[in-house]
């Protein structure tokens, strides 16, 4: 399942990116970080409490 919000700012060519990585069977969940989370690393606070909400 892929959701996009509806203002527009994410790119539809960012679909493969996020895709290929579960379709090569290597991870199960894949997030992305809009360009404000730049320089958040693996493992942050946000990328941590997203996965926690889900």
């Amino acid at each position: 399942m892929v959701t996009f919000d509806a203002d527009g700012e994410h790119c539809l060519t960012d679909i493969n990116r996020l895709a290929e990585p579960i379709l090569a069977d290597e991870l199960d969940l894949v997030l992305g970080l809009g360009r404000r989370f730049q320089g958040y690393q693996n493992g942050s606070s946000i990328v941590s409490h997203s996965v926690k909400s889900i």
